[in-house]
């Protein structure tokens, strides 16, 4: 990420808006949702997908969050100092989570939300995003977060070329 933020200063010398879009559903725990007793529940999650699964989901939901902002944070304070009103934020971080971060129903209320690292891991990003606001503050570069519902895209089909809505 720092080679992408080196060249971008080189290019252009500065950032006014950053846009953090990035997500990966792994750990698919529909089997879990229709479980009838712990036990079949248990083994569902099991199931779902391997450790490394979660943890890449993690990776690339929050950790890639994370650096990238940092990478790209002297380029956002360059954006704003090129403004002739110094004082006025005009640099800004947009995080997009999702909202299935927002609840706790990942497993059940949502037919189209079947993964816990998903889920967990925009709850993280929304939380990233929010936190890098206070953080940034100072600096006056503004962090926000959307979360927007679900979008029919190439990363909700099924193999079969369908949309995955269970």
């Amino acid at each position: 990420m720092l080679q992408a933020a080196k060249k971008v200063e080189e290019d252009a010398g500065y950032v006014d808006v950053l846009i953090n879009n990035t997500g990966i559903f792994m750990n698919n725990a529909r089997s879990a949702r229709r479980a009838t007793d712990i036990k079949s529940f248990q083994e569902g999650l099991w199931k779902a997908g391997t450790s490394e699964d979660f943890t890449e989901a993690l990776d690339v939901n929050i950790k890639a969050i994370y650096y990238t902002t940092v990478a790209f944070l002297g380029l956002l304070d360059a954006g704003n100092k090129r403004h002739s009103a110094p004082d006025v934020p005009t640099s800004q971080v947009i995080t997009v989570s999702s909202y299935v971060g927002l609840s706790s129903h990942a497993l059940g209320a949502d037919e189209l939300v079947n993964s816990l690292s998903y889920s967990s891991s925009k709850a993280a990003a929304t939380h990233l995003g929010k936190t890098f606001a206070s953080l940034l503050a100072p600096w006056k570069i503004r962090s926000n977060v959307i979360e927007p519902g679900y979008f029919p895209s190439g990363a909700s089909l099924t193999r079969n070329g369908q949309y995955d809505v269970d």
